[in-house]
């Protein structure tokens, strides 16, 4: 959950136009985030998936051939090295959607409150 009163101390947000600027940025981020975390993910999944084939491929070429037994020992290890790194995302993959949603919802509040101070300002003049 993001703590919007660190942010706006953060970026020095005293204004709410100031203060929507940092919840948008801070919006940027998330959605960063997470189309960085959904690559990665994909990523990983497929450099598994090609591991697997290798190894299989390896695997029913060898009875015909022994030699291949360093190529298909070189394959499993890249097929385990995959597989680690593919569990490993989905302890990091935390989708980033709840902080997009409560970014959303605070610039929506915010961009009232700027409404309603233009219809003052529009008012006393």
């Amino acid at each position: 959950m993001i703590n919007f009163n660190e942010v706006f101390e953060h970026a020095e947000a005293t204004t709410p136009f100031d203060q929507l600027i940092a919840v948008l940025n801070t919006a940027q981020k998330a959605v960063k985030a997470e189309r960085d975390r959904i690559y990665k993910d994909e990523t990983a999944e497929t450099k598994f998936t090609e591991a697997v084939c290798n190894v299989s491929a390896l695997s029913k070429q060898l009875a015909d051939n022994p030699a291949l037994i360093d190529d298909y020992l070189d394959a499993a290890a890249e097929m385990k090295k995959a597989n680690t790194a593919r569990n490993n995302r989905g302890e990091k993959s935390e989708p980033q959607w709840p902080d997009i949603n409560q970014c959303w919802s605070r610039a929506e509040d915010l961009l009232l409150e700027l409404s309603g101070v233009e219809q003052d300002v529009a008012i006393a003049a």
